[in-house]
């Protein structure tokens, strides 16, 4: 890419999330191939070129996959001082007709109900991985965090208050960039699971989840959040779930599978979003979309 470009990375870096550039780095490059192919500017691009990339990728990419593309370019556009092509009025009409012929439905992950998150406990067994992968269900179902924010918790992040309720703090999250922080309630079984983890793992400070070889070796380093669907996964092989179900089990799926089951016990929305961290209820809706649909008599 275009070195103004590489230096606009650098100076992003500190101002948003590692995961948040690597997704605008990725989603910006695959623009900028098919400019360099086509032999345009990608930056500052023509509304021209932005409408030839977007009617390029009909029937290759979902309008999903194009709306955040258009997010990464418009954002590089913008910290350049550029105008944006992302805003011109074509541009809008173009996703508006691509998603009305497309619709904008996208498969959601599995959720890891805590019906099936007992399922998959029952399979672990008494080597390190167990211990781990139990800690691994009770912590990222009542954590309800995303992969990555999950992965980060460490020993010292958790604090026992007063009558022995133990807290678990949150020290930044994707929606809570500058690291206002926030406290989150486990139970005395998710406590106990990850009390049990640590020492049989001897772990006393640093990262909680950490990622076990095939004999035995538990990592000084924090588990991998990309590790975490083959995981899930595996559990669910094991507990001979159905196929399908285990396909679409994903890093998300504790996440979607918490926020199921508080609906179906009587949360808000807001409750709901508060304790995911989702600042949008459209978010939260999309993943219990199917909690309640019961047939009518």
């Amino acid at each position: 890419m275009d070195q103004s470009i590489e230096d606009l990375f650098q100076k992003l870096k500190g101002a948003y999330s590692p995961n948040t550039l690597r997704g605008y780095r990725c989603d910006f490059e695959v623009f900028h191939r098919f400019c360099v192919k086509t032999g345009s500017n990608a930056c500052p691009a023509s509304v021209e070129t932005l409408l030839s990339y977007l009617e390029s990728s009909i029937g290759r990419r979902k309008p999903q996959t194009l709306n955040r593309h258009l997010a990464a370019i418009d954002k590089i556009h913008c910290v350049l001082g550029h105008l944006s092509p992302v805003k011109d009025q074509n541009v809008r009409l173009f996703m508006r007709r691509m998603k009305r012929e497309f619709g904008l439905h996208s498969r959601q992950a599995e959720g890891l109900t805590r019906e099936i998150r007992e399922q998959l406990v029952a399979v672990t067994d008494d080597s390190f991985k167990g211990y781990r992968d139990r800690a691994l269900l009770r912590l990222a179902y009542e954590s309800m965090r995303r992969g990555s924010e999950l992965c980060a918790f460490c020993v010292d992040d958790i604090q026992t208050k007063t009558h022995y309720a133990s807290l678990l703090y949150l020290k930044r999250s994707k929606t809570d960039q500058e690291g206002r922080g926030m406290w989150i309630a486990l139970s005395t079984m998710c406590r106990e699971t990850v009390d049990a983890w640590l020492t049989k793992a001897q772990i006393v400070e640093g990262p909680i989840l950490r990622a076990v070889n095939q004999h035995g070796h538990v990592s000084a380093h924090a588990l991998n959040p990309k590790s975490l669907t083959a995981i899930y996964r595996s559990l669910a092989h094991r507990a001979q779930l159905p196929d399908a179900l285990v396909r679409g089990l994903t890093s998300h799926s504790a996440r979607v599978g918490a926020a199921q089951d508080l609906l179906k016990s009587g949360e808000t929305l807001p409750q709901i979003m508060r304790r995911g961290g989702w600042k949008s209820p459209a978010i939260v809706m999309r993943y219990t979309e199917q909690t309640d649909l019961e047939p009518m008599e």
